[in-house]
């Protein structure tokens, strides 16, 4: 029997986003594992493997900053979309930082579903680059 494909970590504070954003995962035939903060996110994390987090900046308690560091430390190979609609900042501030720390990809609140799924198949199935040219030895 193969191995079941590891969950997607869905990570944010708005239930009704979280939620939505769950059901479009499930509906595209992916396994997903939701958390309402970086606390919930990070337990998750101890327990068992992911392929992705998906995390939104702006949450109480452990912020998606803090989980992406503390991603990259203990899980550094594992794929991260950070999203964020900002807050005391721009969003485009907060996803700089995110992406300067280590988010593989971000996107800015409100996104389109079909650019949610398309990043997330880019991460999951990235395609490998195209072979260079050839060094010539003439």
């Amino acid at each position: 029997m193969p191995d079941s494909p590891k969950p997607i970590l869905l990570v944010d504070d708005d239930t009704d986003l979280r939620n939505l954003l769950e059901r479009v995962l499930l509906r595209n035939g992916l396994t997903v594992r939701t958390a309402g903060d970086g606390r919930q996110a990070i337990k998750l994390l101890s327990k068992e493997p992911f392929s992705l987090v998906v995390t939104d900046i702006i949450m109480p308690d452990v912020e998606g900053i803090e989980l992406i560091l503390r991603i990259r430390k203990d899980h550094p190979a594992l794929p991260i979309i950070a999203m964020s609609a900002g807050g005391r900042l721009n969003a485009e501030g907060y996803l700089k930082m995110a992406r300067s720390l280590g988010a593989n990809q971000i996107l800015e609140k409100p996104f389109s579903i079909d650019v949610f799924i398309a990043e997330i198949r880019k991460l999951l199935h990235p395609t490998p680059a195209p072979p260079g040219p050839t060094p010539s030895t003439t």
